[in-house]
């Protein structure tokens, strides 16, 4: 049971971690605070996570 342990909380860091750059890109593009790089940056995270 304990070696399974790492593979759940790796999962949980991961999905945190994917939630967290969401919410920023809902965020940022709301507001406009995007700057170009930003927007640049954001675009390759959602080409990625899509």
């Amino acid at each position: 049971m304990g070696d399974l342990l790492p593979l759940p909380a790796f999962a949980a860091c991961l999905a945190a971690i994917m939630g967290f750059f969401a919410w920023i890109a809902v965020h940022v593009r709301r507001r406009g605070l995007a700057g170009e790089a930003v927007r640049a940056a954001l675009a390759s995270h959602d080409e990625a996570f899509r």
